[in-house]
């Protein structure tokens, strides 16, 4: 993933606009550079797991870096004690976020959708190739176009001119966006998009991948 410069930063829940202290930059970006961390923050945020011994069943992380992490999150204020208990262990709900970081002089929001979707690069290959070729920005200026394209403002191929995507990898981004952000609709939407165009979309991508 392309480096970035934080210079000026964000915290708060939904409805809340006041600007907060950041406790620790490092869990942020940490949690768009290791899949393992992000996976333990969205498994505690989904529901699927709230104490230590719950993440490492869902993360398959060691108890070393279940309770780590854990910690760490905790110290950044992602993660907060409950009043639930499971035996003895302290239960967790993940705290809602939005991180303002400037990057190239332009400014991206980081939010948990987008921690989501970037935890899954190494599966999705046009997630790999948009934040190898155009950076964090440019995934982070498609997820808001997605919400837009589940509208009907935007097509395919108009997110794809936008943000200098081919239309086999803005077909894939917007295929995977769907599914984690559980957007009304499908990608292909109202649109007519040529079987064969995506075949060499897909050729495209591939190519690049192996250079």
């Amino acid at each position: 993933m392309n480096s970035f410069e934080l210079l000026h930063t964000r915290q708060c829940g939904p409805g809340d606009t006041t600007d907060h202290a950041v406790a620790d930059i490092g869990a942020f970006t940490a949690l768009l550079e290791n899949p393992a961390l992000a996976e333990t923050y969205l498994a505690v945020r989904s529901g699927e797991a709230t104490t230590a011994p719950e993440i490492r069943t869902a993360t398959g992380v060691s108890k070393k870096t279940a309770y780590s992490y854990v910690d760490r999150l905790r110290r950044a204020g992602l993660f907060a004690e409950t009043d639930d208990t499971a035996g003895t262990a302290t239960a967790y709900e993940a705290e809602p976020f939005r991180l303002t970081v400037e990057l190239g002089g332009e400014t991206t929001t980081v939010t948990p959708e987008l921690v989501e979707i970037v935890a899954r690069r190494d599966d999705v290959d046009a997630i790999a190739s948009t934040l190898d070729r155009h950076g964090l920005g440019t995934l982070t200026a498609f997820v808001e176009l997605a919400r837009e394209h589940a509208d009907g403002a935007v097509t395919t191929r108009e997110i794809a001119a936008r943000l200098d995507l081919s239309v086999g990898v803005a077909y894939d981004l917007l295929t995977v966006t769907y599914e984690t952000l559980e957007l009304t609709g499908t990608a292909d939407g109202n649109e007519t998009l040529e079987p064969a165009d995506l075949e060499f979309e897909a050729g495209s991508l591939r190519d690049e991948l192996s250079e």
